[in-house]
């Protein structure tokens, strides 16, 4: 996690990330002990993860877990999660994991960020709410008085094209989710997911997981700044929100 300054109405942030992808995994390999061999972590960190009790290894679920990194693998799903204050040394260990396993059958990767924003005032944290929820017709089925509506999660998806284009739940996109944060209050907890499908490979090009490591090293970085930014203003607009 990493303490974010921001500018009134919203203080702090704390602030994290996963690397996520989907494909055909094998769990068993991805143990404390496999990615010190390959110097993907020192001698500090893979005894950490030896002591730790979160620690399991099988062919159904692998967890290493030290004070930096959580790593999980299940059969159809590899996450590295950051704890404590998000570093670039999370795009390092996935994108060698991804170079190590050139011939692991990933289908997509997610960029993930998320947020725990401070408001200052009561008043604003409902204004987050109400601008991107109104409840004016929430209040004709649940009558004023009787019931009290308040936004809980609510998630957007953004996709390239128009909105006459034909759906595809798997086309790349940035989804984000907004809902109270359980950590600050009041608060907000963001979360942004950056979708990059379409990783399987034809004849002559990369490998699917040689594709997951370039889009790592190219544009983790890129997607942490822009997920920053995103959560920033749309905080910042909806609180200064005046209605149309």
């Amino acid at each position: 996690m990493i303490v974010i300054q921001m500018p009134n109405p919203v203080s702090t942030a704390e602030f994290g990330s996963s690397i996520v992808a989907v494909g055909d995994i094998n769990p068993a390999i991805f143990s404390a002990d496999w990615l010190f061999h390959n110097q993907l972590i020192g001698d500090g960190d893979r005894d950490a993860a030896i002591k730790s009790p979160a620690t399991v290894v099988s062919h159904q679920a692998t967890v290493c877990e030290t004070d930096w990194f959580r790593l999980q693998a299940l059969p159809n799903q590899l996450a590295i999660a950051s704890k404590n204050a998000l570093s670039p040394a999370l795009r390092d260990l996935a994108e060698g994991i991804f170079l190590l396993l050139p011939h692991m059958p990933v289908t997509a990767i997610g960029f993930n960020f998320h947020g725990h924003y401070q408001v200052s005032n009561e008043a604003d944290w409902h204004k987050v709410g109400d601008t991107l929820a109104p409840k004016a017709i929430w209040k004709e089925i649940f009558p004023e008085g009787d019931y009290y509506v308040g936004l809980a999660n609510l998630q957007v998806k953004a996709t390239h094209g128009s909105r006459g284009d034909a759906l595809n739940s798997a086309t790349d996109g940035i989804t984000i989710q907004v809902m109270p944060s359980g950590l600050v209050k009041p608060g907000v907890f963001l979360t942004l997911n950056d979708h990059r499908g379409s990783l399987t490979s034809e004849i002559g090009e990369k490998n699917p997981a040689e594709k997951a490591a370039a889009l790592v090293a190219a544009e983790w970085d890129q997607t942490w700044d822009f997920a920053t930014r995103t959560f920033e203003a749309l905080l910042n607009k909806t609180i200064a929100y005046e209605g149309s």
